[in-house]
């Protein structure tokens, strides 16, 4: 949403913006946006939040996956996708800090993946840092 917003408040962002979509629950939204049965099966499984180290592979696997779907079915050149964990609660019980992966996929194919941890977890200053990550 903070990501979206900012792109946006840009003057002309309407000429090239298609839309977005802010999902907390991929598996529950995957029926409502994906309209492939492969990529939304791949969106509703069973994730591995058992550790920190399984829990950063999935949101990975996720945001890639949704990067590709969007891209593909809205038919545009860029897409990207967010994904990660704000605080101040976690639910792997070893991840103590805010982190976010933002995978960035052109008309390359090829997909940019970065993941930025906050050493924190303070909600509100995460939300924050990962907007701007996903600006850059």
């Amino acid at each position: 949403g903070l990501l979206s917003a900012s792109i946006l408040a840009t003057a002309g962002a309407s000429r090239v913006y298609i839309g977005s979509a802010v999902v907390y629950n991929s598996r529950r939204a995957a029926p409502l946006l994906l309209m492939d049965e492969e990529k939304r099966q791949t969106m509703e499984a069973e994730k591995d939040y058992s550790t920190a180290a399984s829990y950063l592979q999935s949101k990975k696997d996720s945001t890639l996956a949704a990067a590709v779907a969007l891209r593909e079915s809205l038919g545009v050149d860029w897409a990207i996708a967010e994904g990660g964990a704000a605080g101040p609660t976690f639910t792997p019980n070893d991840l103590t800090e805010g982190f976010s992966v933002v995978t960035v996929l052109g008309p390359d194919g090829e997909p940019r993946v970065n993941v930025r941890y906050t050493g924190h977890n303070e909600r509100e200053e995460n939300m924050w840092v990962f907007r701007d990550e996903g600006l850059e």
